[in-house]
């Protein structure tokens, strides 16, 4: 399994990036993969989407440490993914309290996917893009996501029932998940007229794929050859099976 991962501020932002990237394994059989996008209307949106990714790293360490010690046997992709969600939802809210912030201070989009060699599970929180073998599904909520922070009010299961964002998948070949800043990509000269579709380009075409920085070399590929730039900040994960 190869992983490839990219986070590049937008052509449009000048201070901050306000995605972040996560890749956590979770007793050597399971890889947690996240993607998460800071909302722009929010207040120092980077810090909610960097939060995010801490708190899911937190979590994986603490959940590896108790199942070594208790010799515990490990969940299914959904049963883990349910697990990492009101995890992620608890520290948030207590996180909320503590450091007395504001909901506009933890708005950010979350794709999280957990799965093996085998099979896995995932779900977007809002919108971004999921890629799997030859099948993209893009998320689109108008401008308007559903944050996570928006509903510290309500009980987690009932919460989660209602979720609809969700993909299992099976004897998968490729999976990539990533913001929704891969859509936004546009010609900066538009004397060049060659042209490519960067989404299909970034989560399905091999090229490069021996190496590590696959992404970043594509990027530089869409920007040298295409005059392609992301005008919004991006975080791609790819994985390769």
């Amino acid at each position: 399994m190869k992983i490839y991962k990219l986070i590049k501020m937008g052509e449009y932002h000048q201070d901050f990036c306000e995605d972040f990237l996560c890749v956590e394994y979770l007793d050597s059989k399971y890889t947690i993969i996240a993607v998460m996008d800071g909302c722009s209307m929010g207040i120092d949106s980077h810090f909610s989407s960097t939060l995010f990714g801490k708190i899911i790293k937190k979590i994986v360490q603490e959940k590896n440490y108790e199942d070594f010690l208790q010799k515990k046997g490990i969940e299914t992709p959904f049963e883990t993914l349910k697990f990492m969600l009101e995890n992620i939802y608890v520290n948030l809210k207590n996180l909320k309290n503590t450091l007395l912030l504001d909901t506009k201070e933890l708005l950010s989009t979350l794709i999280l996917s957990v799965f093996d060699a085998k099979k896995g599970v995932v779900i977007a929180i809002g919108d971004g893009v999921i890629n799997i073998d030859d099948k993209t599904i893009s998320f689109e909520q108008e401008n308007k996501p559903d944050y996570l922070a928006y509903h510290f009010g309500e009980v987690f299961e009932d919460w989660f029932v209602a979720q609809k964002q969700i993909i299992t998948f099976e004897n998968q070949k490729s999976i990539s998940i990533c913001t929704d800043g891969i859509d936004t990509f546009q010609k900066l000269n538009p004397k060049n007229l060659s042209e490519i579709n960067p989404k299909t380009y970034l989560l399905q075409n091999m090229d490069y794929h021996e190496k590590y920085e696959m992404l970043q070399m594509k990027i530089k590929v869409l920007e040298k050859d295409f005059s392609l730039k992301a005008t919004d900040d991006l975080a791609i994960i790819r994985v390769g099976f």
